[in-house]
């Protein structure tokens, strides 16, 4: 549905949207889900770092100190094994393919 509105108006209308205060309470519980947390201030100093990236595979998921609403919010954020985009079998093997991959590299 937000896609939909996000499509539906320009730049200017769609920041005005999310900064409202009708959309706080959405963008507070987000900030809740230890994914979306992390994808917006980037502790690294950029976008999907290896947490993160682990997070999307299910490797790495919210603590015991993430709210209810953050766990519920880390479910929908991150139902890419679901949509059998990502499983954490093939994220680890993908990982090793890549060490494999950089360290016959470094031989050569």
């Amino acid at each position: 549905m937000l896609r939909v509105k996000r499509k539906l108006n320009d730049a200017e209308k769609w920041r005005a949207f999310v900064q409202g205060d009708h959309f706080a309470g959405l963008r507070h519980a987000l900030r809740e889900d230890p994914f979306s947390n992390r994808a917006v201030t980037r502790p690294r100093g950029y976008p999907g770092d290896a947490i993160l990236l682990d997070m999307t595979c299910r490797i790495v998921g919210p603590t015991e100190t993430t709210s209810t609403i953050g766990k519920m919010a880390f479910e929908a954020t991150t139902n890419a094994r679901a949509a059998g985009r990502c499983a954490p079998e093939r994220c680890a093997s993908l990982s090793s393919l890549t060490l494999l991959q950089r360290r016959s590299t470094d031989l050569e």
